[in-house]
């Protein structure tokens, strides 16, 4: 690893690290053998985490009001897969809770959290393992700009500066500022909190394509292509979701996106969009408090 990764490395040792409990529920994920009772045991253990999951459980975004007072009642109710992204994502949520400078952490929650939606929507009738990954890999796509600004406080005044002067794009500033960009801070701070390797890779190369250095061809595992495509996708889809943009104008990108593991007309984005948008609402709602 080179020398400037490896200082980034000890000083993400030095953030807080995240519940024992996520890391655990994350690993979970990965594996499609799991027991519902060790699922439930994980989340037992830690009682922030079982408020919070019991609180989702029975907002209006899974129609239960109520009717979930435990968690192997939820996860009946629910089911393993659902449970565990509720757990996931009320974890990943608490990241996007602090108050750092230089960035906008709720509205950086909200592009998150669409581009999660979308990913997983893209996934739609894939693996129960494809789908989830593609819903993580969507919430935590944009962390390292959170832990820029948490390493480097002082420093986002200048960085913010360069870009508004319009002279660098963000990863450039971002390079310039700090001496690395969010893909690398991402992928170095879930690296140190234990994610699977799959999540460091998608999370360093998502900026590949505006960098001119995505190459298709070049990626073997079909895995890492399909969730690196339907991250472009869901990078995209997220500001028509959020508003930004209008479905229509957002069709036309997509339609010059170079993809190869995912097929999506520009006919069709807009329906998508749609769905996305009301899916995105209701999830927003769930995970404010």
């Amino acid at each position: 690893m080179p020398e400037r990764l490896e200082n980034l490395m000890k000083r993400i040792r030095d953030l807080p690290s995240l519940p024992e409990s996520l890391l655990e529920i994350n690993r979970a994920l990965e594996d499609e053998r799991i027991s519902i009772k060790e699922v439930c045991d994980i989340i037992e253990r830690d009682v922030g985490l079982t408020t919070r999951v019991l609180r989702v459980a029975n907002s209006s975004f899974y129609g239960l009001s109520g009717r979930v007072d435990t968690v192997p009642r939820a996860l009946t109710l629910l089911g393993l897969a659902t449970v565990k992204n509720i757990a996931v994502t009320s974890g990943i949520r608490e990241i996007f809770r602090q108050k750092v400078p230089g960035i906008d952490p709720e509205f950086l929650w909200h592009h998150s959290l669409a581009t999660a939606i979308t990913m997983e929507a893209i996934h739609e009738g894939g693996s129960t393992l494809m789908k989830d990954r593609a819903f993580i890999c969507g919430l935590i796509h944009d962390v390292g700009k959170i832990v820029l600004s948490l390493l480097f406080p002082e420093k986002m005044e200048e960085f913010t500066a360069k870009v508004s002067s319009g002279g660098s794009s963000r990863l450039e500033a971002e390079r310039q500022t700090f001496g690395f960009d969010h893909t690398e801070a991402g992928a170095a701070a879930v690296r140190e909190w234990r994610f699977p390797a799959i999540y460091q890779t998608i999370i360093l190369h998502h900026h590949d394509l505006e960098m001119g250095r995505y190459d298709p061809d070049s990626i073997k595992d079909e895995s890492v292509r399909s969730l690196l495509e339907s991250l472009l996708v869901g990078n995209v889809l997220a500001w028509a979701i959020l508003g930004e943009e209008s479905p229509e104008s957002i069709a036309e990108r997509t339609a010059k996106l170079p993809l190869q593991s995912l097929s999506l007309p520009p006919q069709e984005v807009p329906a998508l969009v749609e769905k996305c948008r009301a899916r995105w609402e209701e999830a927003r709602e769930s995970f404010s408090t």
